[in-house]
């Protein structure tokens, strides 16, 4: 059986956020464990990679709940910090998904928010893979089974 499609996943794949926080709790104040818990809160997190809220809404409610918890801290600066990253490239694996892509096709497959295409654009990936499937445009998330027939199907490969 012929390879048809390599799915690549975004976060902790493509890209990393492995020190993009560095410096977030000296700049707003707020302590960056407690700024991640808030920020990517299952029940709010998880309702922008289903597509349920726009990126901008759930980063609106982050900013609520920090300014909450944290009414003498900066949540705005926390909130232009957090906006101002975009994570890092991975460029073994950017070498990797090039090699594939000379073969077969290659696609993005992320639990993302409504932002996945300014973010590729904006991380100079645009043209990269020939398929983008973001969770937020079609509400089922990995590691759901539908989230994986969805990304197939979008493809065009029948699961």
């Amino acid at each position: 059986m012929a390879i048809k499609c390599v799915f690549f996943d975004f976060d902790e794949v493509v890209r990393t956020w492995e020190h993009e926080f560095d410096g977030l709790s000296d700049y707003s104040g707020i302590p960056l464990d407690a700024f991640v818990e808030i920020a990517f809160d299952p029940s709010g997190y998880e309702s922008a990679i289903r597509g349920r809220e726009s990126d901008e809404s759930w980063r609106a409610e982050v900013g609520r709940v920090l300014a909450e918890r944290f009414p003498v801290e900066d949540f705005g600066s926390a909130l232009r910090f957090w906006a101002s990253r975009n994570g890092e490239l991975v460029t073994d694996v950017l070498a990797i998904v090039r090699a594939c892509k000379a073969q077969v096709p290659v696609a993005l497959f992320s639990n993302a928010t409504s932002t996945l295409n300014q973010e590729i654009e904006s991380l100079g990936l645009t043209g990269l893979f020939d398929h983008v499937v973001n969770t937020a445009e079609f509400g089922s998330i990995k590691p759901e089974p539908e989230s994986y027939v969805h990304a197939l199907n979008l493809v065009g490969i029948d699961a």
